[in-house]
């Protein structure tokens, strides 16, 4: 999918100012409650009239205010799944999977396993949970084959269990090759372990889209965007399971001779599958030397590349190291009394406990 949009609109007492170019299977917004996402979502779908701008999808375009272009929502070829599920009362899952798709019988089928749907076909919509609903609603939108998948905030209210297997279904349908994502959240777990693209939000304008490893490179975007701390996106290969606890290598650099490996509580990925998870700049803690007296079990060797202000006296170190980088936070009298600088060899040191998130990703 590419998407080439720059427009500005104005909803109620609401301005939207945005600009972005994408390509990827999965793009997401990302940004706080109020920060513009939907609104942008809905200007894509037709749903709402730009003041201004284009909107381009796969080269065509959908929206020119200059020549008065306004393709309408039902001929953009786009599912929209609200935050609601919006299922018709009157029809049971079926039918409503059925409504407005035509006789594809094998799209159906694949659809309703995909989903898991099966158990689902003859109840009708008000016995359904939050989560069955919502799997019944992307069901509908992509046996309408759709070119793109709007997902505006599809988990937002599920427990824990239904948003584990909703996300579980929403993996499947990018593993499976199903049509482009546009996936609005504010849920930075949900970001990283589907998104390609990230555009950043805020206060009705796009602030950056980029690549997910790249996107929060930057702390004051993604600070801006609803971060609380700035992050760093890593991927590693599981290596080995044992004794409660699980081993990735995270990618080797010739030039320093050895791989990295981390070592976090036990996931179910098998040895060989790699995974992407993001650790927050708060749980990295940095020493001199390597120390063997210490329950902290991941110590990494890494270069200061870079030290810069981040607030309230406190700085941020970015540290390279083998095919990674990483980000701490630091005070300025712990620069100062452990003589940090750019081109010093240190240790990072990270718990195997800390807010590490994990997802899989497809080989």
């Amino acid at each position: 999918m590419s998407l080439d949009i720059a427009i500005c609109a104005r909803l109620g007492g609401f301005k939207l100012d945005a600009q972005l170019e994408t390509q990827g299977q999965v793009t997401a917004l990302f940004g706080r409650s109020g920060a513009g996402k939907s609104s942008l979502a809905k200007a894509i779908a037709g749903l709402e009239r730009p003041l201004s701008g284009h909107i381009r999808l796969d080269g065509e375009t959908l929206f020119d205010a200059k020549t008065r272009i306004h393709v309408p929502p039902w001929k953009r070829q786009i599912g929209y799944v609200f935050q609601d599920a919006r299922l018709f009362p009157h029809l049971s899952v079926r039918q409503n999977l059925t409504y407005g798709s035509g006789p594809i019988q094998s799209g159906l089928d694949q659809t309703i396993a995909l989903l898991g749907l099966e158990a689902l076909l003859p109840r009708s919509p008000s016995g359904l949970s939050g989560g069955e609903a919502r799997r019944v609603a992307i069901g509908r939108a992509l046996l309408s084959q759709p070119r793109l998948l709007i997902l505006d905030e599809p988990l937002s209210g599920l427990d824990g269990a239904r948003r584990s297997r909703l996300l579980d279904c929403l993996e499947q349908i990018k593993i499976t090759g199903g049509p482009s994502i546009l996936y609005i959240s504010h849920n930075l777990d949900e970001i990283i372990r589907l998104a390609d693209h990230v555009t950043l939000m805020a206060g009705g304008k796009t602030l950056t889209t980029r690549p997910l490893e790249q996107v929060f490179e930057h702390p004051e975007t993604g600070l801006a965007a609803g971060l609380k701390a700035p992050i760093s996106i890593l991927i590693g290969t599981v290596l080995d399971h044992g004794e409660g606890r699980s081993r990735l290598l995270l990618g080797s650099k010739p030039d320093l001779g050895q791989r990295a490996i981390f070592t976090l509580p036990s996931i179910n990925a098998k040895p060989g599958q790699p995974v992407r998870f993001f650790i927050e700049a708060s749980d990295i803690a940095i020493a001199l030397t390597n120390p063997t007296d210490t329950s902290v079990q991941n110590r990494l060797a890494v270069e200061i590349d870079a030290i810069e202000p981040f607030s309230d006296g406190t700085l941020l170190v970015t540290l390279s190291g083998y095919g990674y980088k990483v980000k701490a936070i630091v005070t300025l009298q712990a620069v100062r009394n452990l003589g940090l600088r750019t081109g010093l060899r240190v240790t990072a040191m990270i718990k195997a406990a800390a807010k590490v998130r994990l997802n899989n990703i497809d080989s």
